[in-house]
């Protein structure tokens, strides 16, 4: 039987949604303000994260920053989808978005904001 290497099957290479960088969005998560390391339309991670949710975990969150001067403010739910490998790594995806909210991050990914 032949074998086949597959090219590009690392987690990072599979990405539906393009990811930002920029601008900084942050939260406030278990009492702690956190910065995202980056996002996108299906979630956002975060690189110094010292609380204690488990994998799967739902909660509210509120992300905002501000973009020109003008205050961005994205209310969601979100379950914790990946922790690690690296320590403080923390990988949420994004399952329910309050009224505007999406439309709103929508804005921020193609710069309309």
């Amino acid at each position: 039987m032949a074998t086949y290497k597959v090219i590009g099957s690392k987690q990072r290479n599979r990405r539906r949604d393009r990811r930002r960088h920029e601008p900084l969005l942050s939260l406030v998560l278990e009492g702690h303000r956190y910065e995202t390391a980056d996002y996108s339309l299906g979630g956002f991670r975060l690189g110094d994260y010292q609380g204690r949710r488990q994998l799967d975990d739902e909660v509210d969150v509120v992300l905002d920053g501000r973009v020109r001067g003008q205050a961005i403010r994205i209310e969601t739910r979100i379950r914790v989808a990946r922790l690690g490998p690296e320590p403080g790594e923390f990988g949420a995806e994004f399952i329910g978005f309050r009224a505007g909210s999406f439309e709103t991050l929508e804005k921020l990914m193609i710069n309309r904001v």
